[in-house]
Order: C-alpha cells, then sequence, then structure tokens
C-alpha cells in the first residue's frame, strides 16, 4: 500500500532495489505488506525521499518535480538520490529545487 497496490511484488521488489531499499524493506515484519503508519516514523529522511522516489518510479512520471530532495540525507543515500535521477528518469522531465550547487552542476539545462 505505500508504494503502489497496482503493481506486482516483482516490480515493488524491482524498484525497492533500484532506489536501495530493498534491505530495508527485508526487515519490516511483513516485508511488502507491512504498512507504515502515518509520518512513516519507522524509515529514516533519506528512506522517506527514496520511498518517494520509488513511487514516482512506479507510476511512470513523465514531470518530477523535486523542492530540496538533498536535504537532510546522508552522502550514501544522496548518491542513491543522484544515480536514481540519472537512471531512472533520464528521459522525464526534472525540476529541481535545491540549496546544494553540486546537484545543479550536474543538470541538463535548456534555456
Amino acid at each position: 500500500m505505500n508504494l503502489d497496490p497496482r503493481h506486482s511484488d516483482e516490480e515493488l521488489w524491482s524498484v525497492a532495489e533500484e532506489v536501495g531499499l530493498k534491505s530495508v524493506v527485508e526487515q519490516f515484519p511483513d516485508k511488502l505488506d507491512f504498512v507504515l503508519e502515518d509520518g512513516g516514523y519507522v524509515l529514516s529522511n533519506g528512506h522517506k525521499q527514496l520511498l518517494c522516489l520509488a513511487r514516482s518510479i512506479l507510476s511512470k512520471a513523465r514531470i518530477l518535480l523535486l523542492d530540496e530532495p538533498s536535504s537532510y540525507l546522508d552522502p550514501i543515500t544522496l548518491q542513491v538520490l543522484r544515480k536514481t535521477l540519472k537512471h531512472s528518469f533520464s528521459g522525464c522531465t526534472v525540476i529541481l529545487s535545491e540549496h546544494r550547487v553540486e546537484p545543479l552542476l550536474e543538470c541538463q539545462t535548456f534555456w
């Protein structure tokens, strides 16, 4: 329910692995059937960001709007976020509002 119940377990595991959440989901008592409480308190801020990214991948979003996605992320999760954005959203329009300079330098801009 936290990702997208319209997709098969195989698709959900695949996207969880793609965003680096597979090991986290495997630790939940009911794995993919685990229900997060409001606010997702069992997840870190980084895991919450990756969960949102996984939802976007499953929805096959063509436009992705990200507001400060790197805030509160540790360096490892930040690298996963950047890699996933490059790989999974290469054919997508990504609008990025960011306070860090490094992620913006990796973006292609068209005026």
